[in-house]
């Protein structure tokens, strides 16, 4: 008659099915995690070439042109972004609500100079 055994192997495969994806799911993030680590070592080594960094003692420095990497501009203008728009933001220790409100005017100051 009807027996437990088509249960049994459908749990089975359910699980390993179950299995097979978890390994799938933990190969693609160990893969992206090794090209990200790919991904960094390329641009140090690209910077270092271009002499915009530098390893002396075991630490890495700036290098003579330091000034021109891109990391360095991206970094000056998102101070200047800050800067601008944003005052008070790194000074603010208050509650949630007023830093929220130290972003909205911030927008609002970055979407009017846009227009």
């Amino acid at each position: 008659m009807f027996t437990e055994q088509p249960y049994y192997e459908a749990k089975v495969f359910l699980k390993s099915y179950n299995d097979a994806i978890a390994c799938l799911k933990e190969a693609a993030e160990q893969k992206a995690h090794i090209e990200f680590q790919e991904h960094v070592l390329q641009s140090l080594a690209t910077a270092r070439t271009r002499q915009e960094l530098d390893v002396r003692d075991g630490q890495v420095v700036p290098g003579l042109n330091f000034g021109q990497s891109k990391q360095t501009k991206l970094f000056q203008f998102s101070n200047h972004v800050f800067q601008k728009y944003f005052k008070g933001f790194e000074e603010y220790s208050g509650n949630f609500k007023g830093f929220q409100q130290v972003l909205i005017e911030g927008l609002k100051k970055i979407k009017s100079d846009v227009k």
